[in-house]
C-alpha cells in the first residue's frame, strides 16, 4: 500500500488506486481510469456567505458534483464559467 498526493507517483507505482476523503472511499480504479474521469472537470473552492445545500449546488450548469467540508464549498465543474456565472 502506498499513500500520496500525486496521481503521477500512484500512476508510475500501481495497478489500483483508492481516493479517500475524511476516511470514506469516494472513487477507485486504476490510474489511467481515474486520470481519464476527471479529465475535463475543475475543482473551484469557495465560502459563501450563507450556507447553501449540496443539492441547489449541484443544479447549477456546469457543476457535476459538489462536498461541504467545514463551511468550503467543493464544485467538480465541466463547464466552471457557466457554473460561476449562474451563482
Amino acid at each position: 500500500m502506498l499513500t500520496t498526493h500525486y496521481i503521477e507517483e500512484a500512476e508510475r507505482l500501481c495497478d489500483r488506486v483508492a481516493i479517500v476523503d475524511h476516511g470514506k472511499v469516494i472513487v477507485q480504479g486504476t490510474p489511467r481510469e481515474l486520470k481519464q474521469s476527471s479529465a475535463d472537470k475543475t475543482r473551484i473552492e469557495v465560502r459563501l456567505a450563507r450556507e447553501e445545500s449540496e443539492e441547489r449546488l449541484k443544479s447549477l450548469e456546469g457543476v457535476s458534483d459538489c462536498r461541504s467540508l467545514n463551511g468550503l464549498y467543493v464544485l467538480h465543474c465541466l463547464r466552471p464559467p457557466q457554473a460561476i456565472v449562474r451563482w
